[in-house]
């Protein structure tokens, strides 16, 4: 009997542990974005090794990264927010920007053609 009850009292406080887990995860909301794109130029061939520079301009919060072998980039953990510049740089080609980005949750696709 005293076993029987120890058990239904350690059974009631993980179920009690784990509502409240979930209750906590059901009513987070995501305060992060990820902003991802492709660099090409003029005749559709991709940029590899770009940097590329997101900056929120209200806030000045800065994150940079660089294109891959596809001249596809992503960055991801970017906070939400208004006012973001994507501002793309390549040897030889000079800079090109997307302005006026607004951030909300999910993802932003910043393609930059034609560079």
């Amino acid at each position: 009997m005293r076993l029987k009850n120890f058990t239904y009292k350690i059974c009631l406080y993980l179920v009690l542990l784990l509502s409240i887990t979930l209750k906590q995860n059901a009513f987070s909301q995501a305060v992060n974005a990820t902003v991802s794109g492709r660099l090409t130029d003029t005749s559709g061939e991709m940029l590899i090794g770009a940097q590329i520079l997101i900056k929120n301009e209200q806030t000045g919060f800065t994150a940079s990264t660089v294109t891959g072998g596809t001249g596809n980039y992503i960055v991801s953990q970017i906070p939400l927010g208004n006012d973001y510049t994507v501002t793309a740089s390549y040897l030889g080609f000079g800079t090109k920007s997307i302005t006026g980005l607004v951030l909300n949750q999910g993802n932003v696709n910043a393609v930059l053609n034609n560079f």
